[in-house]
């Protein structure tokens, strides 16, 4: 009983929007900002375009609800990219509620399905975000959805604690799926799969980096730790029932000291690295987003009074 207790709580307490928001808010800027780069960098006629109208884009064989009934012609392919540039802005902003982001996963999924030679798995991890911020009132305080209800940009209100968790579960699932993922040479003795990927010109930022070979040891160092790290990533679901009391005694003593900063503070530095030295889309910024769901509402609220101070 003590387990279903729990399982029940875990599903239906309410917390604090402070956190749904900022994810809210850097999903926005993210969709905003991959908009903007698509137009600034001209590559919508020429990768987007149906080959039928004079672009590059064969014809998906795996269309979205959205793109299989507005079809895939150019004006299509046009009001979609603005339809993300605008939808994106009113996510950042908090406008339209539930509703926005509803939109705007539709969009951004008909978008990604366009070009089914172009992106990632991060596309999916953009797409996911979005449903996550479907599942509750993600305009309920820093948005102007909360402005035009209340009168001021910041409320009290109490959300559903559901999507923040799943977007931790997101992120769970994720690191230990590729870390398990990661069987090939590189990631065994000599370590040399970080040093590959930073030579792979397809995603190198600054061109031909064979200099970086004078950093071999960090590099493997880098190479260990990555693939640890990832693989165990699912010991922070030790730490979270260790915190909600189901290990008893034991749980106590495994969570004395926040271990949840070693896992989240490594992957920053893993996610700035490749920042700075791969060109990967949207991937490091996405999934940056997704650690915001790590820090609980009264964490933040805690910050922003010793701020105040």
């Amino acid at each position: 009983m003590k387990l279903w207790d729990a399982w029940i709580r875990l599903w239906t307490e309410e917390e604090g929007a402070s956190t749904l928001a900022l994810f809210r808010i850097a999903i926005g800027v993210v969709v905003t900002l991959d908009a903007l780069s698509l137009l600034i960098a001209g590559v919508v006629d020429p990768l987007y375009i149906p080959i039928a109208e004079g672009g590059l884009a064969p014809a998906t064989r795996f269309p979205s609800l959205l793109l299989s009934l507005i079809g895939h012609t150019t004006t299509t392919t046009w009001a979609l990219c603005y339809a993300m540039l605008g939808l994106g802005v009113m996510s950042t902003v908090g406008l339209g509620g539930r509703i926005t982001q509803i939109v705007l996963l539709q969009v951004v999924l008909a978008w990604h399905a366009i070009p089914e030679d172009i992106g990632g798995g991060y596309d999916r991890l953009l797409t996911n975000a979005l449903f996550l911020l479907c599942l509750g009132p993600c305009t309920a305080t820093l948005s102007a959805d909360s402005r035009l209800r209340t009168g001021s940009w910041t409320s009290d209100t109490k959300i559903w604690a559901l999507p923040r968790r799943l977007a931790i579960a997101q992120v769970i699932v994720m690191y230990t799926a590729t870390g398990l993922a990661k069987a090939g040479a590189g990631w065994h003795a000599p370590y040399e799969a970080v040093f590959r990927s930073l030579q792979l010109q397809t995603w190198a930022r600054f061109g031909e980096m064979s200099w970086i070979g004078y950093a071999w040891w960090p590099l493997a160092i880098g190479t260990v730790v990555a693939l640890w790290w990832e693989r165990l990533f699912a010991l922070l679901l030790v730490f979270y029932a260790g915190r909600r009391g189901l290990l008893g005694d034991l749980g106590t003593r495994l969570t004395r000291w926040d271990w949840r900063w070693l896992f989240l503070g490594i992957g920053l530095v893993v996610h700035g690295t490749l920042g700075v030295f791969t060109n990967l889309g949207t991937f490091t910024t996405v999934t940056l987003c997704f650690y915001l769901a790590f820090l609980r509402p009264e964490e933040l609220e805690a910050l922003d009074r010793v701020i105040d101070r």
